[in-house]
């Protein structure tokens, strides 16, 4: 997503603000589900969401590339 696709994962961010003010919003509880499966409650579930969302913007704006194997020990940090 990051690695190289960054471009459109900007566009899907900016498709979520677009949204967002316009007073919609997107579902992210099936992300938040699937994160359970490593034993996290919700509050931990949903701070998962964010940490890897902000990295992930973060990633993808940055002039530096970002490799697969940054993306996994992040994602192995915070995962715990």
């Amino acid at each position: 997503m990051v690695t190289e696709s960054d471009d459109e994962f900007i566009a899907m961010v900016e498709v979520r603000l677009a949204l967002h003010r316009r007073g919609g919003a997107i579902d992210d509880m099936e992300v938040v589900e699937a994160i359970g499966a490593f034993g996290a409650d919700q509050e931990r579930r949903m701070s998962i969401v964010a940490d890897l969302f902000g990295f992930a913007v973060l990633a993808a704006t940055t002039p530096m590339s970002v490799t697969r194997e940054q993306v996994r020990n992040y994602v192995g940090q915070i995962l715990g």
